[in-house]
């Protein structure tokens, strides 16, 4: 979370960076295989260091554990366009929207052509049966 609000430049004061080191420092001591400590840690590189290359490898080590990870795969589009190298981000980027798709499809969150229905209408064309 302080990370996120340095990131957003809602504190960027060096007490909200030093409270995003401490929380990060605390959970690699207490759970240093946890994903989610991992996850953070990319987020820090990112966002507070503004290391994307960091970010990038850990999040790219994140990626072969967690391949259907939206997040992770967006967040590669865009450390890809921070770095100057659109082509790749264009490329990340619409993979995490296949996969979404996917994600959403096979939840029934979205009917197989992919567009959403309207909430006033009981089904798209899409789903309705013939």
């Amino acid at each position: 979370m302080h990370s996120l609000l340095y990131f957003w430049n809602d504190d960027v004061t060096p007490a909200r960076r030093e409270a995003a080191h401490t929380a990060l420092e605390t959970a690699l001591r207490l759970q240093p295989d946890l994903p989610e400590v991992h996850l953070a840690q990319a987020y820090y590189q990112y966002w507070i260091v503004r290391d994307y290359e960091g970010a990038r490898i850990i999040f790219e080590r994140l990626r072969k554990n967690l391949p259907n990870s939206a997040e992770i795969v967006e967040t590669l589009g865009y450390i890809a366009r921070r770095q100057g190298r659109w082509m790749r981000a264009e490329r990340i980027l619409t993979q995490r929207s296949r996969l979404t798709r996917a994600i959403y499809t096979c939840a029934g969150k979205l009917p197989p052509c992919g567009k959403k229905c309207a909430t006033s209408l009981p089904r798209c064309n899409a789903t309705r049966k013939r």
